[in-house]
This record gives structure tokens, sequence and C-alpha cells, in this order.
């Protein structure tokens, strides 16, 4: 092998060598980009699963104060300023997933549930 040759690998292997160095610090970046979109996601879920705790504390409490009032008797007409308002309502057919949003003077909501059937319908 002459110098001629040996000048020519070892430009390649310097060339060779500064790629794989570049990729390295490309694969580094990604690595961490990677952990910082994992962490915020975590962080995310345990926001939404909070919510949701409150959310379904919220309605347990109120599912407790309803049950443990008596029924008052129904006004002949609504009184209008206590409505809630609703936002919007997403209907499905049975057994689908059903989202209203609406909101009152001092509280807004999201409530979720699942439609079924009823007896009446499934007789036809």
């Amino acid at each position: 092998m002459d110098a001629t040759e040996s000048d020519q690998i070892r430009t390649a292997l310097r060339a060779q060598g500064q790629k794989l160095f570049e990729q390295d610090q490309q694969f580094a970046r990604l690595h961490h980009d990677l952990a910082e979109v994992t962490s915020r996601s975590e962080e995310q879920c345990a926001t939404v699963s909070a919510q949701l705790a409150h959310v379904i504390d919220q309605l347990q409490r109120l599912t407790t104060t309803t049950s443990a009032e008596p029924p008052a008797a129904a006004p002949d007409e609504p009184d209008q300023a206590n409505l809630p308002e609703l936002r919007s309502l997403r209907l499905s057919s049975p057994g689908t997933q059903v989202t209203a949003v609406h909101s009152s003077p001092s509280a807004s909501s999201i409530l979720n549930f699942r439609l079924r059937p009823s007896p009446l319908t499934e007789l036809r």
C-alpha cells in the first residue's frame, strides 16, 4: 500500500467517523425529546386523572345529597334563570356514548353516559 492509498483510507475513515458522530448527536437529541414528551404525557395523564377523580367525587356528593333530600313539588313553570344552559349535546344510537356539556350560573359540567335500548324498542 502506497502513501496515496493510505491517505485516501484515512480521509474516508475520518469522514465516516464524522458521520457517525453526527448521527450519535441526532440520536441523543431524539432521545432527549422523547423523554420530554413522555414526561409531559405522564403529567397530563396525572392531571386528567385528578380532574376525573374530582368530578366523580362531586357526582357522588350530588347523588348522596339529592337522594337524601325529599323530592320537591315540581313548579308549573320552570324558573328560566336557574336552568342550565346546554352548550352542546351529542346523541348516538342505543349502546353508544353520549356527551352533554352544560353550564349554570354557579358551575359547568360535562356528562358522559351510555345509552341503553329501552324495553319498548326491544319488543318491536
